[in-house]
């Protein structure tokens, strides 16, 4: 009569139904690491300035106190 297994076909939307939700918390995690991402951007510009003007203070330090002499 029918070309359709039920079981076959119930095993099937099964897991269309895991895929689903498993795809649906793919989702909500990459949207937390987008989200995450984007709070972040500023922090490494901030690490870099300050590590860049350090080396600059610590730059001049070290020539004044070369050629500087007390």
């Amino acid at each position: 009569m029918s070309d359709i297994d039920l079981i076959e076909y119930g095993e099937m939307r099964a897991a269309v139904q895991q895929l689903t939700r498993t795809v649906a918390t793919l989702e909500m995690t990459v949207s937390n690491m987008n989200n995450i991402m984007q709070q972040a951007s500023g922090g490494w510009k901030t690490i870099i300035t300050v590590g860049s003007v350090g080396g600059i203070v610590g730059s001049f330090g070290t020539w004044i106190a070369t050629y500087v002499k007390p």
